[in-house]
């Protein structure tokens, strides 16, 4: 069985149900900051405050309810929380689409692949 990690439609990936006959329960992010590499871009950064708007989106995605109402809320509307810009320090990027078996091994990969 495999987990729709999204379809590039706004509304795929967001709650439980089916498209076609494939499940999308998925909803988990993955953060790492390098501090000397982020102060190379930015020397007067606040990387205590980048960890900690990291750690929210982490924690809105996997639906932790100390994340408050975000968090609490249908994957659906935490998917539209994680994915809108609100600040000028952390942007998500565009959502693409793709399906893996193994959604946790997969986001592992990319964030090895295009963060680490």
């Amino acid at each position: 069985m495999r987990d729709e990690i999204g379809s590039g439609r706004p509304d795929a990936g967001l709650s439980e149900g089916s498209f076609g006959r494939l499940p999308f329960r998925f909803s988990q992010a993955r953060c790492h900051v390098d501090p000397a590499r982020l102060r190379a871009l930015s020397p007067d950064v606040d990387v205590d405050a980048v960890c900690s708007a990291l750690r929210a989106v982490e924690a809105v995605c996997r639906g932790d309810h100390a994340a408050g109402e975000a968090g609490r809320a249908p994957m659906g509307t935490r998917f539209g929380f994680v994915k809108a810009p609100r600040s000028t320090v952390v942007q998500p990027g565009p959502v693409h689409g793709g399906t893996t078996g193994d959604p946790v091994a997969e986001l592992e990969h990319l964030l090895d692949r295009l963060v680490r």
